[in-house]
């Protein structure tokens, strides 16, 4: 009878707790969407930034490639040059295309001679600036809204002796703003800091809005808003609100990078009504499901519990190899045991066996057992009092909860139980042991179990990069541990996407700086548009042994840009590529290479492979084999960052690379006596070696001029040009083939 009036009571009780989680349920619902819609919106609304500009920057490079063009031309007559002008038109979709001179008179390509010396675009580039004008009225078809893009030009001595620029359709910000997120609901402005409307999506358009600021001030109600927003626009800084305006909204704006625009994206506040009801029908549902099923499972826990209680907790809390407690066990008996021990500090500290599975490997899994049985064993002995726990968790993995009055002795304790386990004998085999410990000093009684074990796991993984005998944790160190995994799952993300591709940097030759080649360099583009350069991604790809995959898609993406020039007809130069230490310790990746080349139809006479000078270090043999079997397959290999390693230029040549590329520490140290002398001397010895020199690096005349005076072949560097894309390389392989000059 007692039994059964448990069960009720149970019953009605779970009945009231399931009605009020349904009412906080509600409520918590209703916040959290809300939370997330604006979480969503704020990454919507940076997505627009970035997407905005990266577009805007591709025009700038565009106009500023032909800009320098002009500026390199001594006696370069505009008046006589229509004909190259127009047909820049025609080729990159340009509306029109201009150049002003000083005086503000502009040569176009429509034939036309037009004053523009009253034009802000105009004014802005004569002082160094890359503009977008405001919308302006096409003179030539009024009902069309155009942006002026201008890029000054510079002659040989860095002085302003014009203005470059073309025009491009209003419209074309409409491409950029338009929102496939909620359904079709949300849309987007580019707004002055005014509050005028530069352009806006399609979505928009029915709204008919002019100036947004005007537009909210028609309810009063928005007005502390709209000041809010014009401080804001004033400071530089984004922000969020919600206003009415035909129903309310939700808006994120944030500043873009041009002039003193802004991005603005918005979404109805009923998209959010509309998630949330069929979440609420469907949480009732399962709710209930739930609470059947539960009245189940309460009434068999409660009529089996006495019978098994006792036998689940031998099976629930003992590591049956070693005897003792299992990790279950101490996240039962770690709060309880800290508060009972108040007078006393206290600590988890884990211990790791160091290559414990190449100790099965080598002396079996017997050995293994044993050494985790007699670690367990003297793990106990130094426990000194009951509260103390010591627990086995996963694999080689074990955990104690030591009290202890000064860390010395916390430490000293440590140091014992490892000095009694470096050396272990197992039958006739003498074993040496070594471990990786970690120590999380609890401060917090309220700190979660799982928090405590992580943070001295945390403490425990760092101390296996390193040589010291225990590692303490620290904020720092966690917060460094959750910024890493976060990249490694971005990483891991990004290969799957193929988010890996090649932009181009062009190598010179040196005296007639001609182009001769180029370096494929691995960009990172994520599906925001967002571009991320390798000292992001390649050190910690390495350590996570994803590096290889990012080489190989670096490489895929190489061969195919090469095809599609050659289908074009374009002129192809050979194209380097870096390959990581992965590709030097074994000849089955090199061959993986060669059937991707192959694949593509590509020949080897346009792929050169580069080296990194450190890999060197580590197995000369192995990267010998390497180098002969790169040549099997007609590869020229170059060596690159010489400089930075601890090679000699005897024991490269032994390796019989065909290039070397000289370091760009080398070039920065250009100007000093022992800097110029050093570079002669690598420069004269890499020639007596029959090896073609390439400098990196090079960003001034002055390093120029003095590496072609010391005989280097190829020169690399921003002195001559910046990494390129797929599509500005393209452009500029186009304007030779129909032979126009840029």
């Amino acid at each position: 009878m007692k039994k059964h009036k448990r069960i009720i009571f149970l019953v009605i009780l779970s009945i009231m707790g399931l009605v009020n989680a349904l009412l906080l349920f509600n409520k918590y619902i209703d916040n959290k969407l809300e939370s997330q819609l604006m979480t969503s919106l704020e990454n919507l609304s940076q997505q627009n930034v970035v997407i905005i500009n990266h577009q805007i920057e591709d025009k700038f490079s565009l106009l500023q490639m032909f800009a320098n063009e002009v500026g390199d031309k001594k006696n370069y007559d505009i008046v006589q040059d229509h004909k190259k002008v127009e047909k820049l038109s025609q080729i990159f979709g340009f509306r029109l295309v201009g150049i002003a001179l000083p005086d503000g008179t502009a040569y176009t390509s429509y034939k036309k001679v037009v004053d523009v010396s009253q034009r802000r675009y105009f004014q802005e580039s004569m002082k160094g600036k890359n503009y977008v004008s405001e919308p302006l009225d096409d003179i030539y078809d009024p009902n069309v809204k155009i942006n002026v893009y201008s890029v000054p030009i510079y002659d040989e001595y860095k002085n302003i002796k014009g203005v470059f620029f073309t025009t491009y359709k209003n419209e074309d910000f409409k491409k950029f703003l338009r929102i496939s997120s909620y359904n079709g609901k949300g849309y987007s402005y580019i707004l002055d800091s005014k509050g005028n409307v530069i352009s806006d999506s399609p979505q928009a358009q029915i709204y008919g809005t002019k100036n947004m600021f005007k537009t909210l001030e028609k309810y009063s109600e928005n007005k502390e808003i709209v000041n809010q927003m014009k401080k804001d626009f004033q400071n530089g800084q984004g922000g969020e609100i919600s206003y009415n305006y035909k129903g309310y909204k939700y808006a994120n704006y944030a500043p873009l990078n041009i002039n003193d625009w802004w991005c603005v994206t918005i979404v109805p506040k009923n998209v959010l009504e509309q998630r949330i009801l069929p979440i609420s029908y469907g949480v009732i549902a399962i709710c209930i499901a739930i609470f059947i099923v539960s009245l189940g499972v309460i009434a068999y826990i409660v009529l089996k519990q006495n019978k098994y209680q006792s036998h689940l907790k031998k099976i629930a809390y003992y590591d049956k190899l070693t005897e003792i407690h299992n990790k279950a066990y101490l996240e039962e008996k770690l709060t309880q045991n800290i508060n009972a021990n108040t007078e006393k500090k206290s600590a988890l500290v884990i211990y790791n066996i160091r290559k414990f599975k190449m100790i099965n490997e080598i002396y079996g899994t017997g050995a293994g057992d044993y050494i985790l049985k007699s670690f367990a064993n003297s793990l106990k002995q130094y426990k000194t009092n009951e509260l103390e726990i010591v627990v086995r968790g996963y694999g080689d993995e074990f955990a104690v909860l030591y009290f202890y009055n000064h860390k010395e002795e916390l430490e000293k304790r440590i140091q014992s139980i490892l000095a009694i386990n470096k050396h272990i004998q197992y039958l006739s085999y003498p074993i040496d042991l070594s471990f990786a410990v970690g120590i999380y000093e609890i401060k917090n009684m309220n700190c979660m179990f799982e928090r405590i074990y992580n943070y001295a796991s945390i403490a425990k993984n760092e101390n296996k990069e390193r040589q010291d005998l225990f590692t303490y944790y620290c904020d720092e160190l966690g917060n460094e541990q959750i910024t890493i995994k976060r990249k490694e799952d971005a990483i891991k993300k990004g290969i799957e996407n193929k988010e890996f591709k090649a932009w181009f940097q062009p190598k010179f030759d040196a005296k007639s700086k001609k182009i001769t080649g180029r370096e494929a360099l691995a960009r990172w583009e994520k599906e925001d548009g967002s571009i991320l350069l390798p000292n992001y991604f390649i050190s910690l790809s390495e350590k996570i042994r994803l590096i290889q995959d990012i080489d190989e898609l670096v490489f895929i993406d190489v061969c195919k840009k090469i095809k599609q020039w050659e289908l074009q007809g374009l002129s192809i130069l050979p194209v380097s590529v870096n390959l990581s230490q992965a590709y030097l310790n074994g000849l089955s990746a090199l061959n993986h290479l060669k059937k991707i080349m192959d694949e593509y139809g590509v020949s080897s006479e346009f792929i050169q492979l580069e080296i990194t000078e450190s890999y060197m270090i580590d197995n000369e043999e192995s990267l010998n084999l390497a180098v002969t079997k790169m040549h099997e397959y007609g590869f020229k290999v170059l060596l690159d960052d010489f400089g930075v390693g601890y090679s000699s230029l005897m024991s490269i040549h032994s390796l019989d690379f065909d290039i070397l590329k000289i370091d760009k520490s080398f070039v920065d140290a250009i100007g000093t006596a022992s800097g110029n002398a050093i570079i002669q001397y690598t420069i004269q010895l890499g020639k007596k070696l029959d090896m073609k020199i390439v400098v990196e690096g090079v960003e001034t005349k002055e390093q120029y001029e003095f590496l072609k005076i010391c005989g280097c072949d190829e020169i690399q560097g921003y002195y001559f040009a910046k990494p390129q894309t797929f599509y500005e390389i393209s452009k500029i392989l186009m304007l030779k083939k129909e032979n126009i000059s840029y």
